[in-house]
């Protein structure tokens, strides 16, 4: 069996060390599974549409479980002829200065929109995921929002990484303030240190363990 992880600078693993684990191969570990990472950081909901098609198109036939870690719902992400990196596909966020990204905040978000798309994100994972026989799990990384009817809310864990963590100082429908002083989190500014991803693997793996019943 195999873990695939898709989502942002979280499951990346973002600000560890080149000696230290992200918490999706920490679960690899535990389960005893192969691990591949297809997560990467400042990326969107949408974009992990792309890098599962990406992670089809690599390892075609392969059956694995994929966990998607959800990221801010306000996150986007448009496409530019111009742009050579990420297949033409630029991320735009709230704090971005990037006049695309300010025109697309200041004139057309709402978090009503911003709820809609990540629902309808949310539907084609799983319908992909369903399609191509990948046994699909999903956590949010630090904000919940209602779901719409059809998404398979079972495959969903109950707890945010960020409570798992217990580091948020202000959680919100656009991004969160993480406490940098926290032991999940020091040395480490807005990301877990290896005692955060240890903690999040070993709730998860659990969580996955029981789900699978493996």
């Amino acid at each position: 069996m195999k873990l695939v992880s898709f989502g942002d600078s979280w499951p990346a693993g973002a600000e560890l060390n080149s000696d230290e684990k992200p918490f999706g191969r920490i679960i690899s570990e535990r389960l005893e599974w192969d691990f591949d990472n297809y997560a990467e950081p400042a990326t969107s909901i949408p974009h992990m549409i792309l890098r599962l098609q990406q992670y089809i198109k690599d390892d075609p036939g392969s059956h694995p479980m994929a966990l998607f870690c959800i990221t801010s719902s306000s996150r986007s992400m448009y496409y530019d002829d111009d742009y050579l990196e990420n297949m033409g596909w630029r991320e735009m966020h709230i704090r971005a200065n990037d006049a695309a990204s300010q025109s697309y905040y200041r004139n057309m978000y709402s978090d009503q929109l911003a709820y809609f798309h990540a629902n309808v994100y949310i539907l084609a994972l799983q319908q992909i995921c369903q399609r191509h026989n990948i046994n699909d799990r999903y956590v949010f990384c630090w904000e919940n929002f209602d779901l719409m009817p059809g998404i398979n809310a079972s495959k969903i864990y109950s707890r945010t990484l960020v409570d798992i963590i217990g580091a948020g100082l202000l959680s919100g429908k656009n991004e969160i303030a993480i406490d940098p002083n926290h032991y999940n989190i020091s040395p480490k500014e807005n990301h877990p240190n290896q005692n955060g991803h240890y903690a999040i693997a070993n709730e998860l793996a659990e969580w996955i363990k029981n789900d699978i019943g493996t």
